[in-house]
């Protein structure tokens, strides 16, 4: 086998390698922020299930915190939402990245391919 070929073969599996990596962290960061959206939307609920169970007499309502922390929580989802658009947006262009990559990989595969074969024919009386 042709070391060229060998070393092509090597560094278009790193490249892969490392266009993988980037996606899973873009997918893992959309996760968290997934997670994040989800625990707000939850204390929300408890939170509306705790002042119903308070009949307006909680002290956190009275006081007028319910209402800053409830605009918190919209402000906080709403930026979380744009976070989540932005990595929607570099998710697809890491998507088209690691397929142009595996693309690549599979090229090199098949030239390494074609040359073994090569190489056999060229053995046979």
């Amino acid at each position: 086998m042709d070391k060229r070929l060998k070393n092509l073969k090597n560094l278009s599996a790193t490249l892969l390698d490392i266009e993988l990596f980037k996606l899973k962290k873009i997918s893992a960061d959309q996760q968290r922020l997934s997670d994040e959206i989800l625990r707000i939307r939850e204390s929300k609920s408890q939170q509306a299930v705790t002042l119903t169970e308070a009949n307006g007499m909680d002290p956190s309502l009275l006081a007028g915190a319910f209402s800053k922390w409830e605009e918190w929580c919209t402000q906080k989802s709403m930026s979380l939402n744009q976070e989540q658009a932005v990595l929607r947006v570099e998710m697809e262009k890491q998507r088209k990245k690691t397929q142009e990559m595996f693309g690549r990989s599979e090229a090199v595969k098949e030239l390494m391919k074609r040359d073994t074969n090569m190489a056999k024919k060229k053995m046979r009386p």
